[in-house]
């Protein structure tokens, strides 16, 4: 009995380990581009989640909107930890959408408090509301 009951806690202590080996790409370990981390040395940081889609791998952040107007938006970056590490101002192409609180909105609905997930991809620059979207305008760009 005590070997039965052994083998089921040894069992149920390599299920994490089988998981995580099952996952090897995450932000710790995705392979970010020399371009992205010249342009957002923050990246690693900020990242909240690694996606493929399409042949591509994506990064997602979180932000927060802190102005906002029809055709743009200032939005600050969150670290893991929730501290505001960096700050972009974006603009979009008319009906271009975003999600917020984990419902699409059209960008010109951005509010100030709004909470965003945006994303980029791993090895080119640039900034998307969804992975294999069109990209966002990046009006610049600054550490908080």
């Amino acid at each position: 009995m005590k070997m039965i009951s052994a083998a089921i806690c040894v069992a149920m202590l390599s299920v994490p380990a089988i998981a995580l080996a099952a996952d090897p790409i995450g932000c710790d370990n995705v392979n970010i581009g020399a371009d992205v981390m010249a342009k957002f040395p923050n990246v690693r940081s900020t990242c909240q989640e690694v996606k493929e889609k399409d042949g591509g791998t994506y990064i997602r952040f979180v932000g927060e909107v802190v102005a906002a107007s029809n055709d743009k938006a200032t939005v600050h970056v969150k670290d893991r930890n929730g501290k505001d590490v960096s700050e972009f101002e974006l603009g979009w192409a008319a009906g271009q959408k975003i999600k917020v609180g984990g419902k699409e909105m059209n960008f010109s609905d951005l509010r100030k408090g709004d909470k965003l997930d945006f994303w980029i991809e791993h090895n080119k620059w640039g900034l998307f509301s969804k992975p294999g979207s069109s990209s966002l305008k990046i009006l610049s760009r600054k550490d908080l």
